[in-house]
């Protein structure tokens, strides 16, 4: 016994498109043109920048590739605020703690956890007694025999004597410790013990550690091939015959085994820990086979398989063990055997988990490979949606044999709280790292144990106190890489001190980001977004495939990952979203130029550009001092766009109307089809965009909000016009003989010109003011008061109005800032009512003109019953 637990012993330390950036580049690229529309042959392309001649019909340019698919444009996607709080103060559960001296004080780790034993020796010792019981003659004669030969009077032919069940003289137990069956070594220790108690001399116990190399542990020595072999001799052999080997060698080792032993006339009876339907009937037919699994010994019978290797049942049962087991950061084959159990699943299971690729440690001892196995099958997990919450209180029963660092990392990747003692252990080792008296080798210890945590983590959240020690270790080994539950915006002042940077200017260019620390440079081409930044920054690139975080480091180019598909800058104070844009599948084709990014959309030939607003904020209203305002305008107040939103960058002309409905309602036809359409209602609008979305699928189209509408209007400005407080008909089409605020009179042209006619505002927009009255989705209210704050569409109002923004060729200058607002009734038609064409995020959402999904900018919102009506809204007649 002494030479099996020296090798079980020895066992325990086995180990055992570039391509997609060449536009960004400057580099001319020319694909092979594919079947989609692209400008008219016979339209002018104005150089790009310039507004067109007054009446001209050329159309902006769009000399995007054909291959519209192969190329990602960078647009600001999202912008969100954060409450910046104060930290700079250390919490009362910091500064009530005693902290470490000298030295880190780990609390002790409890005895290692051995198995549950497959089944209990008053289970296993009936069983092997039927088993190994033999009929044996004794020195007794047999009087019973005698005298019913004598009444038969006939001579007996051999002398008769007694027999009694008894053990065989010599017993053979081989035990199979093949690196694969460890979770079975305690039940084959506790088998030998017992049976030694009983058999004592008589019982030899071999062992063979690796089937492979035909080697074999007897009497304190390794032998090669089996030691003993002689006739009549009974075996009992523990293990699982190979039958779970995928490469088949254990399995013909055994295979052979059994018919040397067969042509020997050696009886084996085999215990298989190994489940009936993963058996092979060429080895069964040579072992007396008996199913040996948690509560179970039995004959084995006729079941099995026809090929080597586990079953399909057994794989799939292994794959879902494995994903309720994901919750662990170490596995022994005690909680391996425990989960198992939990869930039902065969024997078979255990082996084939302990020696599965994802896991790698010796033979007592597994943990994940990397950290994108475990995140595979926690992912599996949630696909197949296992109990976890009923595995849970099994893993966390083994806590406390593990040490604290692994007890915090498993809470951690479990998304499950800390204990009392954890949280505290967590906060002292901040103060510990943050006491100039703590030794040089201490604090090596504690940033070295981050450094591995990090170097392990996936997507989960890091906990409060782990994050803060990341924020340590990031300010002193500042790493490449730092992991995506990290979250270095909120690492506390009084533990690591800000260096603050002020305002920095965010570019995206030429497969590369870069964050500038003196202001917006000159020249520079790309994109470019100001935003306040301290030395807590992060950035993330997010891939098709995955998300690389970094800390922010300033006027040093970042490398885009290859498939980037958004930047994300997260900041104390907000989170700042780039997201790299494909032409989306509704589009013909998209492009950037001075004013931003923008889309064509091709309907039965007819084009229309939308442009990207970007999300911000902005006063909407006008202040009381604004020459000749309207008590509508007010109050004054803020409005936030998280996300931007597409806007046509004109009024909707004439001949995209005709191309949806096959009609011209305009009074101005005459003019020409890239006039405006007018003479429309708020209703036809409606009908408009259901055609529209019906002819281009997922294009979603809808009217802006109201608030959409004149944060585009105003283009980043705070003045009544977006080129400031003086209006004359050289920039916009109104009555000119009434100025405004007393200006000089213009030309009263007393029709409409082209959509293009005068030059774009800052953001691309055309003929934000005046020219045709532009309908908004929201219902009227006389003024601001409870109006939405986040862009959405204010819809309880007045059932029978909607807004109207823009003014007109008809009307007065004061109507035409970016700050007045007018009703008409739904059906109203007008000879100076026109519409301009939104769409959400970037995200399709599903749906027409009046009903879509969703709560984005454009969705409404109800303030008196909380509700959110889908941007586009119902109709007036339905309420």
């Amino acid at each position: 016994m002494t030479t099996l637990f020296s090798l079980v012993e020895r066992l325990k330390g086995q180990n055992i498109s570039i391509s997609e950036f060449s536009e960004l580049l400057g580099l001319k690229y020319s694909p092979k043109p594919k079947d989609r529309e692209i400008a008219e042959p016979d339209q002018k392309i104005i150089d790009e920048g310039l507004p067109p001649e007054p009446g001209s019909s050329a159309i902006r340019p769009t000399n995007y590739p054909p291959d519209k698919a192969h190329f990602r444009f960078p647009c600001l996607y999202a912008l969100e605020e954060k409450i910046v709080e104060d930290t700079r103060t250390m919490p009362a559960e910091y500064a009530s703690l005693i902290p470490f001296e000298g030295a880190i004080e780990f609390p002790p780790v409890a005895d290692e956890v051995m198995p549950d034993p497959l089944t209990g020796w008053n289970v296993l010792w009936p069983y092997l007694k039927r088993l190994g019981i033999e009929l044996k003659q004794t020195r007794q004669l047999d009087t019973k025999r005698i005298i019913q030969s004598a009444v038969r009077q006939k001579p007996l032919e051999i002398i008769p004597w007694k027999k009694k069940r008894a053990w065989p003289l010599d017993m053979v137990l081989v035990l199979d410790f093949s690196k694969h069956l460890s979770p079975f070594f305690n039940d084959f220790r506790d088998l030998a013990l017992n049976m030694d108690q009983w058999f004592r001399n008589r019982l030899h116990i071999v062992a063979c550690p690796d089937p492979k190399t035909n080697t074999f542990w007897y009497q304190g020595a390794m032998h090669k091939g089996f030691p003993i072999v002689r006739q009549n001799l009974h075996l009992i052999y523990a293990g699982d015959l190979g039958f779970l080997d995928k490469q088949g060698i254990n399995a013909g080792f055994w295979h052979g085994f059994g018919r040397r032993m067969k042509q020997k006339h050696v009886r084996i009876d085999a215990l298989v820990t190994a489940h009936p339907s993963d058996w092979i009937m060429e080895t069964a037919t040579l072992f007396s086979l008996h199913y040996w699994d948690s509560g179970v010994i039995r004959p084995g019978g006729d079941s099995g398989n026809r090929g080597a290797g586990p079953s399909m049942k057994t794989r799939d049962q292994t794959e879902m063990l494995l994903a309720a087991l994901s919750l662990a950061v170490e596995l022994t084959p005690a909680l391996i055997r425990r989960v198992r159990n939990r869930l039902g699943f065969s024997v078979s299971t255990e082996s084939l988990a302990c020696r599965h690729f994802a896991l790698e440690g010796n033979v007592f001892r597994f943990q994940w490979r990397n950290p994108e196995s475990r995140a595979k099958y926690s992912k599996k997990a949630q696909d197949l949606n296992l109990d976890l919450d009923r595995i849970w209180p099994l893993i966390q029963s083994f806590e406390s044999r593990m040490p604290m660092e692994l007890r915090i990392e498993q809470r951690q990747k479990a998304g499950k709280f800390l204990d009392g003692d954890q949280a505290a252990f967590l906060r002292k080792l901040v103060l510990f790292q943050q006491n100039p008296d703590t030794p040089e080798t201490e604090k090596n210890r504690i940033m070295a144990w981050v450094g591995r945590v990090a170097d392990r983590a996936g997507e989960e959240a890091w906990v409060p106190e782990l994050n803060t020690l990341f924020g340590i270790y990031n300010e002193t080994i500042k790493p490449q890489k730092v992991p995506g539950g990290v979250d270095l915006t909120q690492v506390p002042e009084w533990a690591v001190k800000s260096r603050e940077t002020g305002p920095v200017c965010l570019s995206v260019h030429q497969n590369r980001l870069e964050i500038f620390s003196s202001g917006r440079p000159s020249h520079h081409p790309g994109l470019i977004h100001e935003l306040s930044a301290g030395s807590k920054s992060q950035v993330i690139f997010r891939t098709d495939e995955a998300a690389i975080k970094q800390s922010m480091t300033l006027d040093k180019p970042f490398e885009l990952p290859e498939n980037t598909v958004e930047i994300v800058v997260e900041t104390d104070t907000g989170r700042t979203t780039v997201a790299m844009m494909p032409c989306p599948e509704w589009a013909s084709g998209i492009r950037r130029d001075r004013y931003g990014l923008f889309v064509e959309v091709k309907v039965k030939g007819i084009g229309f550009v939308l442009r990207w607003i970007p999300p911000g904020n902005f006063m909407m209203g006008s202040p009381g001092d604004e020459p000749e305002r309207s008590d509508y305008e007010g109050p004054l107040h803020r409005v936030a766009f998280e996300k931007g939103f597409w806007l046509a960058d004109t009024a909707c002309t004439q001949e995209l109307w005709r191309a949806v409905t096959g009609k011209n309602p305009s009074r101005f036809k005459e003019e020409g089809v890239e006039h405006p359409v007018e003479n429309v209602s708020w209703d036809d609008a409606n009908d408009f965009i259901d055609g529209l979305n019906r002819l281009v699928p997922g294009l979603d189209i809808r009217l802006p909000s109201e608030a959409e509408w004149e944060y585009a209007c105003r283009a980043g400005t705070d003045t009544p016009f977006w080129f400031g407080w003086e209006l004359n008909t050289d920039r916009v089409n109104y009555n000119g003989n009434y100025p405004y605020n007393n200006g000089p009179k213009g030309e009263y042209r007393r029709k409409t010109v082209p959509v293009n006619f005068f030059e774009q505002n800052p953001w691309g927009l055309y003929q934000m003011h005046g020219n045709v009255w532009e309908w908004c989705q929201d219902r009227w209210h006389d003024n601001y008061d409870g109006a939405p704050d986040d862009g959405s569409v204010w819809e309880d109002g007045d059932n029978e109005s909607r807004v109207c923004r823009g003014g007109s060729w008809i009307n007065l200058g004061r109507y035409l800032r970016s700050a007045y607002r007018y009703f008409r009734p739904l059906a109203d038609l007008i000879d100076n009512n026109g519409l301009r064409l939104a769409r959400g995020p970037l995200v399709p959402e599903a749906g027409t003109g009046r009903s879509r999904t969703g709560y984005g900018p454009g969705a409404a919102r109800d303030e008196q019953t909380g509700t959110v009506t889908p941007a586009g809204g119902a109709r007036g007649d339905s309420q």
